[in-house]
């Protein structure tokens, strides 16, 4: 069951991600899409939390972290790939340009999410140490 709720949890996170990615693109598009169908935004959310999900492996395998985000990137990269056909946003007129972009993009994402899972951690310790000094003070 908890790791249902964790896939579920990691799915949900990454269509919040994702949906918020798509809809900066928009915002920031020169050319507004005349293409944005419910297909267009359910395929951009199922495979945003497919990506989530393939997040997973960070807490799943025990493998040195830079082969894990190799893998992670390169997933990442196939699904966007197949949201890209989905959508028929294919990028094979500037496959490297495309590639560069995707990269661009992967490590401000994978920076956002670095410093959350940092902030977290930082405030998960501070209560833990504020804990263990009133545990020493009542004793």
């Amino acid at each position: 069951m908890k790791f249902i709720k964790e896939i579920l949890n990691s799915f949900f996170i990454g269509v919040g991600i994702g949906a918020t990615t798509f809809l900066l693109f928009i915002v920031f598009s020169f050319s507004k899409p005349e293409y944005l169908t419910s297909f267009t935004v359910l395929s951009v959310l199922f495979i945003s939390g497919m990506v989530g999900i393939l997040s997973v492996i960070f807490d799943l395998i025990d493998m040195p972290f830079l082969f894990l985000l190799l893998i992670h990137f390169t997933g990442t990269f196939v699904l966007m790939l197949l949201l890209m056909h989905l959508n028929n946003w294919v990028p094979w007129s500037d496959t490297l340009q495309f590639f560069l972009e995707f990269g661009f993009i992967y490590l401000i994402i994978w920076f956002y999410v670095k410093l959350k899972m940092s902030l977290t951690l930082r405030k998960a310790n501070e209560k833990i140490q504020k804990r263990n000094k009133e545990k020493k003070r009542a004793n």
